[in-house]
Parts: structure tokens; sequence; C-alpha cells
């Protein structure tokens, strides 16, 4: 078997992860903000509709949030579920 190893071309830390359990009618999702001052990470959940309009603004609010607390980014995790994972990242790569 042949292996390669592949440049990582994205600086990670200036990402905040977002975990989505995909289902066919809502997404879940979590992530946690450190906070630098006390050494901890506040963590935060909720659920939207599987739809595209209510995931597209879903995206804007988490970037928002990400870029309120120092991060450029929001970067997109979750469960291979087939056309419902495909259709949420399709969807991120879409928002940028």
């Amino acid at each position: 078997m042949l292996t390669k190893t592949l440049m990582l071309k994205i600086n990670t830390d200036s990402i905040l992860p977002v975990a989505f359990d995909v289902g066919k009618s809502r997404l879940d999702y979590y992530f946690e903000i450190p906070q630098l001052e006390i050494q901890e990470r506040k963590a935060l959940s909720g659920f939207t509709t599987n739809r595209t309009e209510p995931i597209l603004e879903l995206f804007t609010r988490l970037q928002s949030i990400a870029l309120e607390h120092g991060f450029e980014n929001i970067g997109v995790v979750c469960e291979c579920t087939g056309p419902y994972s495909e259709k949420l990242l399709r969807l991120a790569r879409q928002h940028g």
C-alpha cells in the first residue's frame, strides 16, 4: 500500500470547529469557545432544520461568533450520512 504525506495548507488554529449530528430533518451542532482568561471552555450547542436557508443562516451566525472570539472562520465536522451530510458540506463550501 502506498501512503503519501500531504502538507496541510490551512492554519487550523484560526478555525473554530463546529461538530454536526446530521439527520434527515434536523441538524444538531456543538462547539466550544476557549475562555483564555479563566483557562476554561464555554460549550454552545443548538439545532436547526436540515433545509438550505436555515443552514446558511446558521453558518452566518456561527461565523459571527467565531470572528467575535478571534477566529477567522468556522470548520464543519460531521458524520458521513450520505446525501444529508453531503448537503451540509456543499452548503459549507458555498458559504466559504
